[in-house]
This record gives structure tokens, C-alpha cells and sequence, in this order.
């Protein structure tokens, strides 16, 4: 009985220093909080009185102006520039840092409630204010058991520490609004099936192409429709523009400047923060999600609420073929079917943040999707469901890419990594494993250099060819053929000279975005040496960050890093400008 009143004696000692310290922790928050704010007003009176004026910066000076749509806010990060995260932060392990410091700052917000006299407001993920609605509140039950998924060995790789994990699937969240019970996720046509690609030979009939002027701020994410008539654009300052491509060409020929069919944003409706993936349903209407947690589907300018404000931000959508539902990943780990009616089917599969996920017509009802602790999971989008997921394997660091299989392949999905390796999966096989290539990954001086795979994609008998390769693009400045007949790497595009940012494929011509603005086309068909069919300066404001090719209209388009996008038309036969 002694030992065990010492023992609550001492940790209700410690319960109080802790709370004692939090309280001095806040005082000293408020504190610091006052005397900034009394520095700035009398510093501003200061320059004011001086005549020193406001700072410009258009002239060079102050603080870049705000997004065209945004709302004031604080920094994102610990970097210099408000963006990059802390000095000696690893970034497989930023999302874990991230966590802990969102929880004392929570902390440290509670403390401050009652100093502020206003205890109910609401805040976002990034600490701003938002309307005087709570966020929706989880249902309650009973702990579930976890599901005990059928685990696939892995196969070691020198300098690959992980092993495909034997690792346990996260149940259904409480609340969950059930499963999907029919799906149809058969892919058509895009880059599979496209014709063998002629057309794209001899580059486009004007290298300066048609400029498509959105904003003064990213261009994050890009969809075109199935008709090939709409390319919709999702942008760092919270709204996603939709163009015309055909009265886009059209102006630029009679000396105008395209504007946008539609903008998808409004003072009643529209994101908070950045357009983070945008997709097209198979019925033309585009789907959006930003990082404030809303997901909108938009029937021209209005916009029907798939996931309201506080729900956690969705990282990418994709849409399926031949159902007008989407699919997506959150960073809470759950894998959601926002579906044509009724409400949306959640299930947390993950433990850390989904970064990418893809859909295929030879995985049947089943979505594929990675992590920021590098798993690979595999739902069944008819049972969205704890039970229904399947790890298949793992990567050193973050996922960074999944793409499904064409068609002709199967049950197939290739995956890469912060690792540098791309792996094979096939869930027909017992193993699971298929392939292995460390394609970006080499040894130098007796170190092993790895880039990160940021891009995966198909080349096979879908493309009317007898090649079967997977093309990965990487930070370390390389496009990587690996040729799945003889299992390893043959070949690298030459041409690329920064990191490899977006791709796109049509026929057998790959079109890689870098990070100095260039875009590269390359042949599959002319081998290693003379590959390289042209490239283009498409951006001087930063990286290539999306490509989409329209082979029905021999059009190709990119956006960048300074808010624009580019449309460049090719003549029949290849024969460019």
C-alpha cells in the first residue's frame, strides 16, 4: 500500500510542475506577444514620422503581396523563407516533427483561451480563425479490433534497411458512413492505347506556344477532361481555372489573351487554401480539394461540399473511368470514395499521411496507395474497411509515386520511393514482389547517391508496341528505363539537367517537366543516343509541375511554378516549326 501511495504521490508531483510549466510556458507567449506588438507600432510610427514611407515590393522591398484570392496568414514552416522545414529536419521524419510541434502549439492555444476571452473560436490546421462552427464531430464507439491483412515478404536491397512489413491494417474510423458497394474502376484509352506518336516528333508549330495567365502564384495540379476540350488548373492561391482549349487557341490567333471558360471561386464558394489535386468525373464536372480540408465537386460555377472545412486535407484525387465517383487520400491515413450519390465511404489504412494513390483497370475494385512512412497499402473499394487492406510492401522514407498497371498487365501497380528504388508489385502472385530496380540509386567514391523517384510510367503492349518498360523520373536528374523483361535498368534519357518534376507519355514519347523549367520530349523507339527528339524553355519562373497531352487534338500543355500555363498544337505528320 506504501509503494503504491509514493507512486501517485509522485506523479501527481509531476501532473503539477507540468501544468505550472505549461502556465509559465503561455505567460511568457503573451508576454512576448506584447512587446512585438508594441515594437512594430512604434516602429511604424517611427518610419512614418521620418517620411521612410511603406516598403514596396514592386520596388524590391517589404513582403511579396498576398495570393490574388488568399487570406492573411502565418508561416508554414521553420525555414528562413516561412516554407522550408528546420535546419537538420530529414525529410522522411518532418511529418513526426510536424505532428509534435502542431501538438504544442494546440497546447499552447488552449492556455491563451482563456487570457483572449474567447474560448469558442475555431481554428484551422494553420492556427487562423475560422467561422464560429464547430468542426464535424466524430461519432464514438467502441474500440474495434485491427484486421490482420495478408503481409508479403519484401526483398533486401544494400542499403534498403525496411523489409516489406508484416504490418497490421488500422480499422474503419468510428463513424464511417459504410462501404461502396458497387464499383467499375476499368480504365480507357489516356495515355494507354494512344496513337504511336508521329505527331510529336518534329515539336510543336510555334515553340512560343499560347500563355494561359492565371496567377502570381503556383499552378500545383492539372486534369483535362475525357473529351480533351477542358484542361482545368489548381493553384497555390486557392481557385482552380478552367479553359476552353479550342477558344483558347482561337483568341491567341485573333491577338487576345485566353481567359478562363470559369474560375472556381467565388465569394460564397470556394477553397481557403491551396488547390492541392483537381480532377475531371467521367460526366465533365471537376472535382477539387484543397488544404484546408474541403472537397468540392463543381457543376459550372457552383460548388456541392463532399468534405466541409476542419476535415483533414486530401492529398491527391483520382477519378475512375467508368463511374462518376472519385477516390482520395488524406493525411490522416484514410483512403475515401466520394461517390456519385450519398455520402462519402472513409477507412484509416495508413498510419502516416496518404501522399499518392492510383487506380487500374487490372486491380479490379481496388485503389493503391503510399505513405510518408514509405507503406504500400491495397483497399478494396467494395469494402472500405479495416479488413479489406492489404500491406504489400514498403519503401526507406516516403512513397513518393504509385501508378497502376495498363490494362494488358493485370493486378500489377509500380511504386517508388525517397529510397530511389521502383518495385513491382503483381497481387496475383503469392510473393507479391515482381521487381526490383534500383534505378536511382548508385555508388560513388564508395557512397551510395539515391534520388528520389517522383514520377512512374508505363510503356507495354497497351501502347501498341512490344516494349515493356516502367520509366521513372528522379531528384537526381535522371529518366531511368528499366525493361521489365530483363529486370534491371538498361537505359538513361540523356537531356534532363534538374530534378525531374512531372512526365506524361503518348505513344512511345515521354515528356518530362524539370526543375529549371525545360520540357523534354524523348523516343522510346530511337534508342539511347538520339532519344532526345527537342526541349523547350516552357517556364523562367521555376519548375515544369505538370504535363497533359491531347492526342485527339495533337495539343500538349504544362504549368508552372510562375502561374501560367503553356498550349502548344503540333502539325500532322511531326513536321514543327
Amino acid at each position: 500500500g506504501g509503494g503504491l501511495g509514493a507512486r501517485n504521490s509522485a506523479a501527481a508531483a509531476d501532473w503539477a510542475a507540468k501544468k505550472r510549466a505549461r502556465e509559465e510556458k503561455a505567460a511568457r507567449l503573451r508576454e512576448e506577444r506584447r512587446r512585438k506588438a508594441e515594437g512594430k507600432a512604434e516602429g511604424e510610427a517611427g518610419a512614418i514620422v521620418a517620411g521612410a514611407g511603406v516598403p514596396s515590393y514592386a520596388s524590391g522591398g517589404g513582403a511579396p503581396p498576398p495570393p490574388r484570392h488568399a487570406e492573411p496568414r502565418g508561416s508554414y514552416g521553420g525555414g528562413g523563407d516561412g516554407y522550408g522545414p528546420p535546419g537538420g529536419m530529414k525529410a522522411s521524419q518532418g511529418h513526426r516533427a510536424n505532428a509534435a510541434y502542431m501538438d504544442d502549439f494546440y497546447a499552447a492555444l488552449k492556455d491563451l483561451e482563456g487570457d483572449s476571452g474567447d474560448a469558442g473560436a475555431v481554428y484551422d490546421a494553420y492556427g487562423r480563425r475560422v467561422q464560429a462552427q464547430a468542426p464535424p464531430q466524430r461519432q464514438q464507439s467502441p474500440p474495434q479490433p485491427r484486421a490482420q491483412p495478408r503481409a508479403l515478404p519484401g526483398r533486401r536491397l544494400s542499403g534498403n534497411k525496411r523489409q516489406a512489413p508484416g504490418r497490421k491494417a488500422a480499422p474503419a474510423r468510428a463513424g464511417s458512413d459504410g462501404p461502396v458497394t458497387a464499383w467499375d474502376v476499368r480504365v480507357d484509352g489516356g495515355e494507354y492505347g494512344a496513337a504511336p506518336g508521329a505527331e510529336w516528333a518534329g515539336g510543336p508549330a510555334d515553340a512560343a506556344g499560347v500563355v494561359l495567365d492565371m496567377s502570381d502564384r503556383n499552378i500545383l495540379c492539372m486534369s483535362v477532361d475525357r473529351a480533351g476540350g477542358e484542361a482545368c488548373f489548381g493553384s497555390a492561391d486557392h481557385a482552380a481555372y478552367c479553359y476552353d482549349l479550342d477558344a483558347a487557341q482561337a483568341a491567341a490567333q485573333a491577338g487576345d489573351a485566353p481567359r478562363p471558360r470559369r474560375t472556381l471561386y467565388t465569394k460564397q464558394q470556394g477553397h481557403t487554401d491551396w488547390v492541392a489535386s483537381v480532377v475531371h468525373t467521367r460526366d465533365g464536372r471537376v472535382v477539387t480539394c484543397g488544404m484546408e480540408g474541403q472537397v468540392l465537386r463543381w457543376a459550372g460555377s457552383r460548388a456541392e461540399q463532399l468534405q466541409g472545412l476542419g476535415s483533414p486535407s486530401v492529398s491527391e484525387l483520382r477519378a475512375l473511368a467508368h463511374h462518376d465517383a472519385v477516390v482520395g487520400g488524406d493525411y490522416d491515413g484514410a483512403v475515401i470514395a466520394f461517390q456519385e450519390r450519398g455520402p462519402a465511404a472513409r477507412a484509416r489504412v495508413h498510419d502516416a499521411p496518404v501522399m499518392t494513390l492510383d487506380v487500374g483497370a487490372g486491380m479490379g475494385a481496388a485503389v493503391a496507395s503510399g505513405d510518408r512512412d514509405g507503406y504500400v497499402m491495397v483497399s478494396d473499394l467494395r469494402r472500405l474497411d479495416g479488413g479489406s487492406a492489404q500491406a504489400i510492401g514498403s519503401h526507406e522514407g516516403h512513397c513518393t509515386a504509385v501508378r497502376a498497371a495498363p490494362p494488358s498487365y493485370g493486378a500489377c501497380v509500380a511504386t517508388g520511393g525517397q529510397d530511389g528504388i521502383v518495385k513491382l508489385w503483381d497481387m496475383r502472385s503469392p510473393s507479391g514482389e515482381a521487381a526490383l530496380f534500383g534505378a536511382h540509386r548508385r555508388k560513388r567514391d564508395g557512397k551510395v547517391e539515391v534520388g528520389a523517384v517522383s514520377d512512374l510510367i508505363w510503356r507495354g503492349a497497351d501502347d501498341g508496341s512490344n516494349d515493356h518498360y516502367v520509366i521513372s523520373g528522379g531528384a537526381d536528374k535522371k529518366v531511368v528505363v528499366s525493361d521489365l523483361r530483363m529486370g534491371r535498368p538498361t537505359h538513361t534519357l540523356r537531356g534532363p539537367r534538374d530534378f525531374i518534376y512531372s512526365m506524361a507519355c503518348s505513344g512511345s514519347v515521354i515528356f518530362t517537366g524539370t526543375g529549371d523549367g525545360m520540357l523534354l520530349a524523348h523516343d522510346l523507339r530511337r534508342g539511347k543516343e538520339d532519344a532526345l527528339l527537342w526541349g523547350l524553355g516552357a517556364s523562367s519562373a521555376g519548375a515544369v509541375r505538370c504535363i497533359a497531352t491531347v492526342p485527339s487534338r495533337a495539343m500538349l500543355l504544362c504549368a508552372d511554378d510562375g502561374g501560367n500555363a503553356t498550349l502548344w498544337t503540333f502539325p500532322p505528320g511531326g513536321g514543327g516549326g
